[in-house]
């Protein structure tokens, strides 16, 4: 890519002027920013928890997420200003590094799709239990590949704000559970229940994607009205407070029940 961008800034020039051409509010840009980047947080302990050390996973994360990714982007949004496209291939082939780009683009879908597919496949194989996972993986690889041959991609801002309503409330959940509720079940020396199913959770996530549908702005959401202006942080905001409002109220009642089976 460090090639690509020597190259490509050797023979054409970097325009001055960048044309004001988008129709998104500020709020909604964060909103589609966050969405890229939600599903990864989400899904991140699927991967992390085969790191050695909580020290392992923060570092893996911030140079693979933070320094690899914005590099990779930063370098993509040169390239595509000075050669006035967005088609990476396109630049590669004007550039005669056809094969090399061909490479690149698939080694880079290739890690990327690995990870999706396992975290899909792990979450699925919870749901669907009797089906073996080898099938499983199977199935969710042909449904995915499937759904890019016939161009997913060309709705792709849409499934990124259908990602902000659906996911962006379970990382409020996420935080809101780990941060907040379970401490406060271990500061009362109670214990949680594992479920397949946890009711507050449900419900959390179903508030939080209600208020982030009503925030984002249309077509995806209705925009009746905002809250932070970014209707991600929205839902974000939405799961963790209600996650945290409920499990309060079950400390509560766990510790009454207690309490009573003591007397």
């Amino acid at each position: 890519m460090l090639l690509t961008l020597f190259l490509t800034l050797k023979n054409y020039s970097l325009p001055v002027d960048f044309p004001h051409t988008g129709s998104f509010t500020f709020g909604s840009a964060i909103s589609l920013v966050i969405s890229i980047f939600i599903v990864g947080a989400t899904t991140q302990p699927d991967i992390s928890r085969w790191s050695k050390s909580k020290k392992d996973t923060i570092i893996a994360t911030f140079f693979g997420i933070f320094l690899g990714n914005s590099f990779m982007i930063v370098l993509a949004i040169l390239l595509s200003r000075v050669m006035g496209t967005d088609d990476l291939m396109k630049i590669f082939i004007i550039l005669g590094m056809a094969i090399p780009g061909i490479l690149v683009l698939t080694l880079a879908q290739w890690t990327t799709n690995t990870t999706n597919l396992y975290s899909s496949s792990l979450g699925f194989s919870l749901i669907f239990s009797k089906i073996s996972k080898q099938w499983l993986t199977f199935i969710l690889g042909l449904i995915a590949t499937s759904l890019a041959v016939f161009g997913i991609y060309d709705q792709f801002i849409p499934f990124l704000n259908i990602l902000a309503i659906v996911i962006a409330p379970i990382g409020g959940i996420y935080a809101s559970e780990y941060f907040i509720v379970k401490r406060e079940f271990q500061r009362y020396d109670l214990q949680l229940e594992a479920k397949s199913v946890v009711p507050r959770s449900i419900i959390a996530w179903g508030i939080g994607m209600l208020i982030n549908y009503l925030t984002l702005a249309s077509p995806t959401g209705l925009a009746l009205f905002t809250l932070t202006n970014v209707s991600s942080l929205d839902g974000f905001l939405t799961g963790f407070i209600v996650q945290t409002v409920l499990g309060k109220l079950l400390i509560d009642k766990d510790s009454m029940q207690q309490v009573d089976s003591n007397q």
